[in-house]
């Protein structure tokens, strides 16, 4: 039995994510902002509210876990462009140092690489691609950011799309997903 903080746990991915890792018999605690919007309940679940930009906030909820899932998601800005990636995670990285937790697992998308969509349909490479690129740049930040990173064990999986939920705790993967990984 494991004991994991999920990052992210109230979206989509996040609540199907917790839900499997309770269902495999571990441990977990949900870092949310909003804890009545996480739906999942059990005896093993801790729900917490957490900042994920403060390296205190996240210290004080990483503290005893074996490792971490995040599976935050951040909306498509044309203004301002999109931090919260890098942002979190370097947040998340000075929290785990601290503690002494060195396992991460988080998710970023099948088009992260700039260079991926290259061979994509017409839609893809000039409609979708370009309409979330600010979000698609700060993931590959925040996984350029995790490659430099030598003490922590890191995996970026890269699903095809994110109603594709993946019981990262036991390490299995579907056919249409990427992983990167130390």
């Amino acid at each position: 039995i494991m004991k994991i903080a999920v990052v992210g746990a109230t979206g989509q991915t996040g609540q199907q994510l917790v839900n499997q890792t309770l269902q495999q018999g571990h441990s977990v605690t949900a870092l949310v902002r909003n804890p009545g919007k996480l739906m999942v309940t059990h005896e093993n679940l801790k729900v917490v509210e957490a900042d994920i930009f403060s390296e205190h906030s996240l210290k004080l909820h990483f503290k005893g876990q074996d490792a971490v899932l995040s599976c935050l998601g951040f909306p498509i800005s044309f203004v301002y462009g999109v931090t919260g990636y890098t942002q979190s995670m370097k947040a998340a990285l000075n929290a785990m140092h601290e503690v002494k937790v060195n396992q991460i697992i988080t998710m970023t998308s099948w088009y992260t690489d700039p260079n991926s969509g290259s061979n994509s349909s017409f839609p893809i490479r000039f409609m979708l691609l370009p309409m979330i690129r600010s979000v698609l740049n700060n993931m590959y930040e925040m996984e350029s950011f995790l490659k430099q990173t030598d003490d922590i064990n890191w995996t970026v999986v890269r699903p095809t799309f994110t109603f594709v939920v993946i019981c990262l705790v036991v390490f299995k993967v579907f056919k249409a997903v990427a992983i990167i990984t130390k």
